[in-house]
């Protein structure tokens, strides 16, 4: 869930776009068993290879119908 989620109708992030957008995000209620899953991508060295081949293998989008047809 994004940190700006918030569980309130009314005032902050609500009444604005982003509130309108999140307004249908469901809260995961099924317990999740952390300590039998695999977080190992999240270590450092394996975070930062990781996301460093997502960064260089990016495109540049000139706009965002551009940007829509290189997804």
């Amino acid at each position: 869930v994004s940190r700006t989620y918030h569980f309130g109708k009314s005032g902050g992030a609500s009444d604005n776009w982003m509130g309108k957008q999140i307004e249908n995000v469901a809260v995961n209620k099924k317990d999740i068993k952390w300590e039998s899953e695999d977080l190992s991508y999240l270590e450092e060295s394996t975070f930062r290879r990781n996301y460093w081949e997502i960064i260089t293998a990016a495109k540049v989008a000139k706009d965002t119908k551009n940007a829509m047809n290189l997804i």
